[in-house]
């Protein structure tokens, strides 16, 4: 177990045991004011049945007990009136009382002390009492730790330099008391040592068992696309082979059967790639950067899809200066494709897409859009979730398996940038990849995307 003495817990838990700890105080402040008030109230009844005239410094002890009582009833409504307070206030108080009303606990312990002995030295039974009680009861922060430790030996030096008149006693005093407190201070830490711990175990376990969860659903998933998507394309093979080996069966139909095997293994191809790179997503493989002339990159993959599209246009409008980034050529293009391939499905014969550049102060935008049939609003949402359930036919019958959209994003955002999504039904849609001017990879190393030498290319 670690030990958190004069330390808090990390900076990955710390804001989360913050607001754990809050509410357990809460939680400790609405008993312990209970039992108190429970306490208090007991004392004084019992003054109506037994006789206390013989106990020295009668009125005092009164007087603490309604003290204690009276401040214990007003932290107990407070605790049940946090409730109806916005957040924001609701947790100013709520950490108002788990830092304050310890303190009241301890004071009105060492109050009972100078009454009993006029010094914690001569009957320290109570003031010990209370230390112990708030120091295994509460879950102080280390500033917060140090901070009662402060005030309640201040109060103590107080208290002992307006009740005691030698020096020597006063000394003696506060060398027990200090001891006290110093203990009280290491056996808080050592409960919120225990505390953190197990938070920090629990969450680890709840991480995991996500990480379990995630990795089941994954493979479900993936079995389901195995199943399903990839049976597809090969029952239409054993078909077209069943068919070509038909008796009769003329050379041109021998050709166009080879023709559909070959695009239906392109489409199992398609599949086994897509749930390959989400598994190397997954397993978070680091980025193959290269300093990459973004304006190079995009006419290649305008001339590629250009000579298999003949019913449609593609256009590509750059900068006159040339944009160059440090990206993961391969997988920036895979997200390009994607991207120009869904346009493609969803626009008629005619319809132009339109693949453009552009680079600001902070980033640099690529954009590919199309007016096709857009994208229905109440699809948007799940677009780029992995086997989306916004997945479509394309137009000419296309299948799509979910995946292409959940690939691109994770690609975009390994590479600090986002995607972003415009698009209105029968009014096309507009997809801005968005990159920062730097990002880092994954040595650390600091890498910007900057603009050099002066061109101009129109196609």
């Amino acid at each position: 177990m670690r030990l958190y003495i004069f330390s808090s817990v990390s900076d990955k838990y710390a804001i989360p045991f913050k607001l754990f700890v809050i509410n357990q105080n809460l939680k400790v402040a609405r008993l312990s004011s209970l039992l108190i008030i429970t306490v208090c109230i007991l004392a004084l009844v019992s003054c109506l049945f037994v006789d206390y005239s013989g106990v020295p410094n009668r009125t005092q002890y009164l007087y603490a007990f309604t003290a204690l009582l009276a401040t214990s009833l007003l932290y107990f409504i407070a605790t049940n009136y946090v409730k109806r307070l916005s957040i924001r206030h609701r947790l100013t108080l709520k950490r108002f009382i788990g830092t304050s009303y310890p303190l009241i606990i301890i004071f009105g312990m060492m109050w009972m002390s100078f009454i009993s002995g006029r010094s914690p030295a001569d009957n320290m039974t109570m003031f010990m009492f209370g230390l112990l009680f708030v120091a295994v009861s509460w879950l102080f922060s280390v500033r917060s730790a140090l901070t009662a430790t402060a005030i309640t030996f201040a109060g103590l030096a107080l208290g002992l330099g307006y009740l005691l008149d030698d020096a020597e006693t006063i000394v003696v005093n506060l060398f027990s008391g200090a001891i006290i407190v110093i203990g009280f201070y290491f056996i808080s830490r050592m409960l919120y040592s225990y505390h953190a711990n197990y938070f920090i175990q629990l969450k680890q376990i709840e991480r995991n068992n996500h990480e379990i969860t995630k990795i089941g659903q994954l493979k479900t998933e993936m079995l389901g696309i195995v199943a399903h998507d990839l049976r597809s394309p090969l029952n239409s093979i054993t078909a077209l082979v069943e068919l070509s080996k038909t008796p009769g069966t003329s050379l041109g139909e021998r050709d166009q059967y080879s023709d559909m095997i070959l695009e239906a293994c392109n489409d199992a191809r398609n599949i086994i790639r897509d749930l390959i790179l989400i598994v190397k997503g997954e397993s978070a493989q680091g980025l193959q950067l290269k300093e990459t002339n973004l304006n190079l990159l995009l006419s290649q993959v305008q001339q590629q899809w250009s000579h298999q599209v003949k019913d449609k246009k593609l256009l590509l409008t750059l900068p006159e200066t040339i944009v160059t980034a440090s990206i993961d050529q391969d997988k920036m293009a895979r997200v390009f494709d994607n991207l120009i391939g869904n346009a493609i499905k969803f626009t008629e014969e005619g319809a132009t897409i339109h693949l453009s550049l552009l680079q600001d102060k902070e980033h640099i935008t690529v954009t590919v859009a199309d007016d096709g049939i857009g994208i229905p609003e109440d699809l948007q949402p799940f677009l780029f979730d992995r086997f989306s359930k916004a997945g479509r036919l394309g137009l000419k019958g296309e299948k799509s398996h979910g995946l292409g959209l959940n690939i691109c994003k994770q690609i975009v955002e390994q590479h600090g940038g986002k995607i972003v999504l415009e698009s209105k039904v029968k009014e096309g849609t507009k997809f801005n990849i968005i990159l920062p001017l730097k990002l880092h990879n994954g040595n650390g190393q600091l890498h910007e995307l900057t603009e050099t030498g002066a061109t101009t290319q129109a196609m």
